[in-house]
């Protein structure tokens, strides 16, 4: 009697699991819909607004839920790295142009929420890659954290399950979103920003950002990082340019103008203490659409200034 009494037990846990999780997926899948219209061609959701979608690329990413993504990534010869400062302010055409005419791949490999060098490194050593050059916006980069998002660290690892658990949802979400999208796009209508994200070469694609709204940068910034905070990070960079492979030549270190973040002065003595290469172009009139970001026109005149002052750099370092 008391078997059956824990095997109906059991199966009544098991099953009011099953149930619980089905609805609260139904329930999240139906609240971030407005996320789920058809990408476009070449791209991949990477983050949508919606406070029951967010962060998707991170995954995407470590779990290689989109392997053409994964595959341009593993066939780069010139990686970027950094937060989404530098997504956006090197996602533009003059980067684009730039590299094409060169017949070089390059990749952008930033992330959002101030992710630092943690979990581009864990990608590095998952998929070895091996880059000819490097930049690195480092506003700063080198520290030996993730986000929550992905965990990285060895003290973490434990959270695999459900880490894998909520992408590997996500991805079911916009597989079968995208498909009612394109039946009934009038129940996708939202005003939710979203971030697509190139599977060739990593750009980001912004949809729904409010661009109108700018402000200055200048010299002045929330947040400033020291010359004198350097030293605390060098060794975490050192490991980070060793698994990379690349030469201390082929490595290039550079800030976005930012209204929240000024790191020059650390990036230049960090580019001093790792003996590589610092490039700060400074521009008048750059303007902020969040205090934080460039806009489209000031990314395209600041990448453009980077390319004339590093571009022979890299170049050179990729062979071409």
């Amino acid at each position: 009697m008391r078997t059956s009494l824990r095997a109906y037990l059991a199966m009544f846990i098991v099953a009011a699991g099953i149930v619980g999780l089905g609805y609260r997926a139904v329930d999240r899948w139906w609240a971030s819909i407005g996320c789920y219209p058809q990408a476009p061609a070449g791209y991949f959701l990477a983050y949508c607004a919606s406070p029951q979608f967010g962060n998707f690329e991170h995954g995407a990413y470590y779990y290689n839920l989109e392997p053409e993504a994964v595959a341009s990534l593993k066939r780069s010869e010139v990686l970027f790295f950094g937060t989404s400062r530098a997504q956006f302010a090197l996602s533009t055409r003059k980067l684009s142009d730039f590299f094409a005419s060169l017949g070089i791949a390059p990749y952008l490999l930033g992330f959002g929420y101030n992710e630092a060098g943690a979990f581009p490194l864990a990608l590095i050593r998952e998929y070895e890659l091996k880059p000819k050059a490097i930049v690195i916006l480092a506003d700063p980069f080198f520290r030996d954290w993730s986000t929550s998002h992905i965990r990285v660290t060895q003290y973490f690892r434990w959270r695999v399950i459900t880490e894998l658990y909520e992408y590997l949802q996500k991805q079911a979400f916009i597989q079968v979103g995208s498909r009612l999208c394109g039946l009934r796009p009038s129940l996708c209508e939202t005003t939710d920003p979203v971030v697509y994200r190139s599977k060739s070469d990593g750009w980001w694609r912004p949809v729904r950002f409010d661009f109108a709204r700018q402000s200055a940068v200048g010299q002045e910034a929330a947040i400033t990082y020291t010359a004198a905070m350097a030293s605390a990070d060098v060794a975490f960079a050192e490991r980070f340019l060793a698994a990379t492979g690349v030469s201390r030549s082929c490595v290039v270190l550079s800030a976005a103008p930012s209204a929240s973040v000024n790191s020059d002065a650390y990036v230049t003595e960090m580019g001093r203490l790792l003996g590589v290469r610092v490039s700060l172009p400074r521009l008048d009139g750059l303007t902020s659409f969040d205090g934080s970001h460039l806009t489209p026109a000031s990314a395209e005149r600041w990448s453009a200034a980077l390319l004339a002052d590093i571009g022979k750099t890299v170049s050179a370092c990729a062979g071409k």
